[in-house]
């Protein structure tokens, strides 16, 4: 059970065993322990199974309901049903120093705070937070917690505060357990929990949920991160490789998530504890083994890691990164094109009188908004899309609409239409004019000398009519499709966009192989969100952190006489040659001679076992 208003997905006894023993307790009964977010106390009886003493053990949570049902292996007196940033939790946390916190904290949207904390939620949690940390001991870094706490982004969800606030109670030399969502630790509302981490922790381990089984309500990947409290803040960085570990469902067995494992003689727990400390680097069917930044993008093997260039960014590219276009009502700006070239949607064909139309009678231009309208290779066709947006820029006069009739009051119908019905669109009845995203257009026709109206969309920027598109849902390897010159096509939110800078078609098509390389498909398996049913979500914030081989004037034209090539080839499969040479490049713009060809080989392999995980 979970209550997802309050970010609650309760970690069960499985999840809860497995961070313990990620965490690697020493001299366990003697440890103070707390989870200021501590729901039905699952981690505290994780740590009492370890050997921890109950009355060392402390819980708070927001919700009384989570607090009543936790187990009663814990002392009644040591779990508060109180909210983790108030002035009673602020006792608790003073009672004791804590040689481990640990906690799987409630990841709730910052849009929805406002039912949590009323008005302006987002500098309440600030101010209360602040309180906190405040009215604790000084460890010698309390102002730079100060600091991250009045800093983080307003667009940050809730666990970003609570993070904060658990790295702080973590005493020097004591130990910080939590649990996350894969992708958060990528967000750039995260920036704050990136440097409390990288100054004030050295983080030991990484474990990944690679089959998504963990929280089957979430259907995300989540991973458990430990770390250890350094006893100064840093001023420079000096965090080395971390040690990931990524598991699968074979690894599982019904009384531990690691039940299957089997490692160097041993299983099982023991044989996790192994591969967590030991220095080998491996991969099979269970289990994944290997050290690398915590927040990198680039990817760590051999001859990679000695001989690698990979400091550049898309940004060295001269290559932006975006989303393409949110209507806030695809219902009413898409239409759809018809076998025999009519244009109409769902809308249109409910006003009486509207018949499909001759597209070039109405201000459309071409579309591309699902995966399944790219056919082909690399070369998006788009001479006859299958949709089209109403991209309206002068407001529509009435009067004239009926005078002139046609399509043109065809038009003006459809808009007075959805100014005063309820039109189904997802499923809800509902006025277009009022949605959210759309009332910032303009007002509604009622209002008379308005130069924008509520139809008529912002202008379109490159982010909408781009050089290159990547889907942000993929079932298979991320693929990169380049649009065609000169067609004037706008893109739609369901695919990350990028266009280089130059608009110069040789940069382009220098992109479209760069883009589709195994070395960047690697790299996007390994940094991007896996979802429910295996699909990846690629997002521009995992595309644009990528980190590249420089851009150098050779690189560049050798990628821009490849991608000329992929994009001449009508199917994925005719490109193999031109792949090899992409791949080639990458290779030996990154590294020595010697060991181009192994790594190529150890890319693809890796990209095969990765697709291979996440399929399953």
């Amino acid at each position: 059970m979970s209550n997802k208003s309050i970010g609650q997905f309760f970690s069960g006894p499985l999840v809860s065993d497995l961070l313990v023993s990620a965490a690697d307790i020493q001299s366990s009964e003697s440890i103070n322990a707390i989870d200021p977010m501590v729901g039905k106390a699952d981690m505290l009886e994780a740590l009492r199974r370890a050997g921890a003493k109950p009355e060392n053990l402390f819980g708070i949570d927001i919700d009384g309901s989570a607090i009543a049902g936790a187990t009663t292996a814990i002392p009644g007196h040591n779990l508060l049903a109180t909210d983790a940033f108030s002035s009673e939790a602020t006792d608790v946390y003073r009672a004791r120093e804590w040689d481990l916190v640990i906690t799987n904290p409630p990841y709730v949207r910052y849009q929805k705070l406002s039912a949590m904390y009323g008005d302006d939620p987002v500098d309440t949690v600030r101010g209360l937070l602040g309180k906190v940390i405040d009215a604790l001991d000084d460890n010698g870094a309390k102002r730079h917690y100060l600091n991250a706490a009045r800093s983080y982004s307003g667009l940050a969800d809730l666990a970003v505060p609570c993070w904060i606030l658990c790295a702080y109670l973590v005493k020097p030399g004591g130990k910080l357990a939590m649990v996350l969502p894969d992708s958060w630790l990528k967000r750039e509302y995260s920036a704050a929990i990136h440097e409390i981490l990288a100054a004030n922790f050295t983080v030991e381990r990484v474990i990944i949920d690679e089959s998504r089984s963990w929280f089957a309500d979430a259907q995300v990947k989540t991973s458990l991160l430990v770390a250890t409290k350094n006893q100064h803040w840093a001023t420079q960085m000096t965090q080395k490789d971390v040690r990931h570990v990524g598991l699968t469902k074979h690894a599982a067995n019904s009384e531990s998530l690691v039940g299957n494992l089997s490692y160097s003689g041993t299983i099982g727990t023991d044989a996790f504890k192994s591969v967590c400390v030991n220095e080998a680097q491996f991969a099979d069917e269970s289990v994944w083994v290997r050290d690398e930044p915590l927040y990198a993008w680039d990817i760590r093997m051999e001859g990679v890691q000695e001989h690698a260039n990979s400091g550049a960014t898309l940004r060295d590219w001269h290559i932006s990164v975006g989303q393409g276009l949110r209507t806030g009502a695809n219902g009413f700006f898409y239409f759809s094109l018809s076998e025999n070239g009519r244009a109409s949607n769902a809308i249109w064909s409910e006003i009486v009188g509207n018949e499909p139309v001759d597209p070039n009678e109405l201000p459309l231009i071409p579309a591309l908004r699902y995966q399944d309208e790219i056919t082909g290779g690399c070369l998006i066709d788009n001479r006859r899309p299958a949709h089209l947006l109403l991209r309206i820029i002068e407001p529509i006069n009435f009067d004239d609409a009926v005078e002139n009739g046609g399509a043109y009051n065809a038009l003006a119908r459809y808009i007075a239409y959805c100014e005063t019905h309820d039109v189904v669109q997802n499923g809800r009845k509902q006025r277009i004019p009022q949605l959210s995203a759309v009332r910032t257009n303009g007002p509604t026709s009622e209002t008379c000398e308005s130069d924008r109206y509520w139809y008529m969309l912002p202008e379109l920027k490159d982010r909408h009519m781009p050089d290159l598109v990547i889907p942000r849902i993929n079932g298979g390897p991320v693929r990169a499709y380049l649009l065609p010159e000169g067609q004037g096509g706008v893109v739609d939110a369901n695919f990350s966009t990028l266009w280089v800078d130059s608009r110069d078609r040789a940069d382009a098509y220098a992109a479209l192989a760069l883009l589709n390389s195994t070395y960047v498909r690697l790299g996007l398996e390994t940094t991007c969100n896996v979802l429910g049913g295996g699909a990846l979500k690629c997002e521009a914030v995992s595309i644009r952190k990528m980190a590249l081989p420089a851009p150098s004037s050779e690189l560049r034209k050798r990628l821009s006489d490849l991608g000329m090539q992929i994009a001449k080839s009508n199917r994925p499969s005719d490109t193999d040659k031109a792949q090899d040479e992409i791949d080639l490049a990458i290779a030996q713009a990154m590294m020595s001679a010697e060991n181009v060809s192994d790594t190529i080989t150890k890319w693809r392999d890796e990209l095969d076992l990765r697709l291979k995980i996440r399929r399953e």
